[in-house]
């Protein structure tokens, strides 16, 4: 059972209210600035690595799909990034042919 509340360790946002539980980066890259206990919201986690998150930092589990459960916007575009710009490209191609 998910719990009622979870707060963002830096900034004490209910990230089940942001729609930023669900998510899931790679290991290695979670533990260089959290440790294994703590909850972040996207924008702290980007604000901890010093960057912003791209597609290639999480991990291909369930979680990070688009059909599982609801997500915020940051999250959704950070997990969709390439995605967006492949399309953008696959378009200049298409109008240059």
């Amino acid at each position: 059972m998910t719990p009622r509340f979870i707060y963002c360790n830096d900034c004490g946002a209910d990230v089940l209210r942001l729609r930023e539980y669900h998510y899931k980066v790679k290991s290695e890259l979670w533990l260089t600035v959290a440790n294994s206990s703590e909850f972040l919201c996207i924008k702290c986690l980007e604000s901890r690595l010093g960057r912003e998150l791209s597609p290639n930092d999480f991990t291909n589990e369930s979680v990070n799909q688009r059909h599982f459960g609801r997500k915020s916007a940051t999250l959704v575009n950070r997990l969709s990034k390439e995605v967006y710009k492949q399309k953008q490209l696959k378009k200049l191609e298409r109008r240059t042919e």
